[in-house]
C-alpha cells in the first residue's frame, strides 16, 4: 500500500500542542485527517479530543452505513 502524504499549510513553527483525527470513509479506509494546532502547551483538553472525534466522525458519516 502506498500513502501519499500532502500537506495543504505549511507547517507551523509556534505549535506547541497538536489534535489529529483520521475522515475514516464508507469503505473502512481513512480518506483523510483533520489537525489542531494551537500555540499553547497542553492547550487542549480531554474534552476538547472527545468533540473533536465526534466532529470528524460526523464530518464522513454521510457515506457509511454504520
Amino acid at each position: 500500500m502506498t500513502v501519499t502524504v500532502e500537506t495543504a499549510l505549511p507547517m507551523v513553527t509556534d505549535c506547541c500542542a497538536e489534535m489529529a483525527a483520521p475522515m475514516v470513509g464508507a469503505n473502512g479506509q481513512v480518506v483523510g485527517v483533520i489537525n489542531l494546532d494551537s500555540d499553547t502547551a497542553g492547550g487542549f483538553s480531554e474534552e476538547d479530543l472527545q468533540l473533536f472525534v465526534t466532529m470528524t466522525d460526523e464530518a464522513t458519516s454521510w457515506g457509511r452505513s454504520d
